[in-house]
């Protein structure tokens, strides 16, 4: 919008450089008078637009980004921090683990504001699948803020079977 009028105002420029009088009219009778109006109108109108863009491209980047969707994080420690926590045992090798991600990925949207999915490595978070109890990949350990367990289970295919699985 701001390109178009802009490219009228220049177009009206020119119009008045070739007449160079602003007493001459125009075809249709219109003076240049009328056209130095309607050039101080539509560039008016052109710096409010731009104000308004430039105050919108400006805002503290808190104001504009506001979670609507909850988190699919790699897992740490310091990263239990959703109202429902559920760590994601997966492991590059195997097929179900991938095809779960894949379906995380593809709906992070649909993660619901208040849970927190963390992906731990299988083959690499020893010391976790021990204290968990996870025996094989593909398992989802529901804990709290401070990392204690809530539920364990196998199996889900997507967000919302996990979500289905929260206490």
């Amino acid at each position: 919008m701001v390109i178009v009028g802009l490219v009228s105002i220049a177009a009206i420029a020119i119009v008045a450089v070739l007449i160079g009088n602003s007493q001459t009219s125009l075809p249709g009778g219109t003076n240049m008078r009328t056209v130095e109006t309607m050039m101080n109108q539509n560039s008016n109108i052109i710096k409010e637009e731009t104000k308004t863009a430039t105050s919108q491209q400006m805002m503290p980047v808190e104001e504009v980004i506001q979670p609507v969707s909850g988190q699919y994080l790699p897992y740490s420690l310091d990263s239990l921090t959703g109202e429902q926590n559920v760590i994601f045992f997966a492991a590059n090798w195997c097929p179900t683990c991938r095809r779960l991600d894949g379906a995380i990925m593809s709906a992070l949207g649909e993660i619901p504001a208040s849970l927190t999915i963390l992906k731990a490595d299988y083959d690499k978070e020893t010391a976790l699948k021990r204290k968990y109890g996870v025996t094989y990949q593909h398992t989802l350990v529901q804990v709290d803020k401070q990392g204690n367990l809530l539920k364990k289970w196998n199996g889900s295919e997507n967000i919302s079977a996990i979500v289905s699985q929260l206490n």
